[in-house]
This record gives structure tokens, sequence and C-alpha cells, in this order.
């Protein structure tokens, strides 16, 4: 019973430590100023936000499927996972966005003097690394979906 309810809740079991990690590692990264120092942090940062709205939707599929509401191809998961993670990321930069624009317009203003149009970049790169965050997690749910059997109880049934 405790084997199959953690195969159960897994996903989400993942998905709120990786969170936790992205929590941590924002925190002291903005009070350390670390996103400046550390060019790649953002990316890993990014990564591990996709790969934990990837697991997130995993965990809202599997349970779906069993409260009997919908069954999704393997293909069709893959995909929404995958489209999920991207909107999550899509969301975030909107966030990030109104939140330099409206809230921090100063420091938009000077950051635009010093880096020009990096932030054009820096988006096009997050939303990539959010992509690439998904894709993993689209990629592990494949074996998580096979794991537990997922399509072949429904046809049996």
């Amino acid at each position: 019973m405790i084997k199959k309810d953690f195969i159960k809740y897994f996903p989400l079991i993942v998905s709120v430590k990786i969170s936790a990690i992205i929590i941590i590692v924002n925190y002291f990264a903005f009070k350390s100023s670390l996103y400046w120092k550390i060019y790649w942090l953002d990316m890993a940062v990014h990564f591990l936000g996709g790969l934990a709205l990837g697991f997130l939707f995993l965990y809202i599929i599997t349970g779906l499927k069993e409260k009997g509401v919908f069954l999704l191809p393997k293909l069709i998961t893959f995909l929404a996972i995958l489209s999920f993670a991207t909107l999550g990321g899509v969301l975030w930069e909107i966030f990030e966005y109104l939140l330099r624009e409206f809230f921090y317009p100063v420091f938009t203003m000077k950051r635009n003097l010093i880096f020009g149009e990096v932030r054009y970049q820096d988006t096009i790169s997050d939303l990539g690394f959010d992509l690439l965050g998904g894709f993993l997690a689209a990629l592990l749910s494949t074996f998580y979906i096979r794991y537990n059997d997922y399509d072949a109880k429904d046809k049996n049934s």
C-alpha cells in the first residue's frame, strides 16, 4: 500500500521538491546578486521550473484518469505536459515583464542602458529552458506511465 501511494504521489513529490529548490536558489541568488554573477544560473532555474511544472501536470493528469474523468493517449499526454510547462514559462515571463515595467521602471531603464536588448534574448533563452525542462518531464512521464501500465488498465476494464 505504501509503495502504491508513493508511486501515485511521486510526480507531486518531485514537483514540490524541485519547487523548493527553486525557491531556495532564487532567494540566495537575489540576495547575493548571483543571477548577475553566474550567467547560467537563470537558465538552470528555468530548466528546473519547466521540469517541476511538467511533473505537476503529470500528477494532475494521472489523478483525473484515476477519477475516470478522461484518459489521454501517451502522445497527447507527452504534448500536454510539454505545453503546460511552456505555458507556465510564458506566464512567468509576462509576470517578469509586468514586474520590471511597472514596479521597477528605474532599474529597467538603467539595465537597458547597460545591457541594451539583452532582455529579449534572456526571455527567449528562459522560454527555451522552460521548454527543455518540460520536455524532460514529458519524456520521463512516458516511463512513469509505462511503469504504472497507465493505458493497459483501462483497455482491460
